[in-house]
């Protein structure tokens, strides 16, 4: 059984997965770190990629999380040449 899950993922054409950790990865996951009911948060960065897993608790409107995630990603720099994160 898994939690309910969302995947923030971010493109970062040419980056090297170092890069892709450091500028895209990481800012996303401490703008994201606060949600109403998250229990897991992990991250994937590849070369060029960016995929942020969020694990929400039983019973979390994933709508208003879904939500929630757009409102704190509005607010949260990323490198130029960052394609915007698709949920």
């Amino acid at each position: 059984i898994r939690y309910p899950s969302i995947t923030v993922r971010t493109v970062f054409d040419g980056a090297a997965p170092q890069e892709v950790e450091s500028q895209v990865s990481r800012p996303v996951e401490e703008a994201l770190a606060t949600l109403d009911g998250l229990v897991h948060l992990e991250s994937r960065s590849r070369a060029g990629l960016s995929d942020v897993v969020l694990g929400f608790d039983w019973g979390t409107d994933m709508d208003g999380a879904t939500q929630s995630i757009r409102e704190n990603l509005q607010t949260t720099w990323l490198p130029e040449g960052t394609e915007r994160p698709l949920i």
